[in-house]
């Protein structure tokens, strides 16, 4: 009797031991896996920050001894104020630059949904008004609702 209570409490303690033993294993390999996706990722970041800096060393060299071309863009407030006045106008950009050789006077005119009925008068007007006061430059007035462009007026 004595042995059968002996063999059942050694066996109660194995299972118990046992039981402890594979939590931990099964952590331990949560843990592994875990620290290779880590350095898979380090490793996949230093791979990416090499790339990055032949690509970029690659550029730098192809575009050696080029002239950086200066963009420079002007606008006109007077014209962008008298714009923005007109009844159903929400906002107008004027911008005034070259490009390609040529020089241009560029108008967006966001309009209401009220005003979409005169948005072809109103890049007629200002076409022709902008290309009185530019008459060297190519003058392009878009009438916008909703980033549709509604009308466009291109003076050349």
């Amino acid at each position: 009797m004595m042995k059968k209570g002996f063999y059942g409490t050694a066996l109660a303690a194995v299972l118990l031991l046992g039981a402890c033993s594979s939590d931990d294993a099964a952590e331990d390999a949560k843990t592994e896996a875990t620290d290779k996706a880590k350095d898979k990722d380090k490793d996949t970041e230093a791979v990416t920050k090499e790339t990055n800096k032949k690509v970029e060393e690659k550029i730098a060299k192809k575009n050696e001894g080029a002239v950086e071309k200066k963009v420079d863009f002007k606008t006109d407030e007077d014209v962008k104020k008298a714009i923005e006045k007109e009844k159903g106008v929400d906002s107008a950009n004027v911008l005034v630059t070259e490009a390609n050789g040529k020089d241009y006077v560029m108008v967006d005119i966001t309009v209401s949904n009220d005003s979409k009925a005169k948005a072809k008068k109103l890049a007629t007007k200002y076409a022709k008004s902008l290309k009185k006061q530019h008459a060297k430059k190519i003058v392009d007035v878009r009438v916008i609702l909703n980033q549709d462009v509604l009308a466009q007026k291109i003076l050349k």
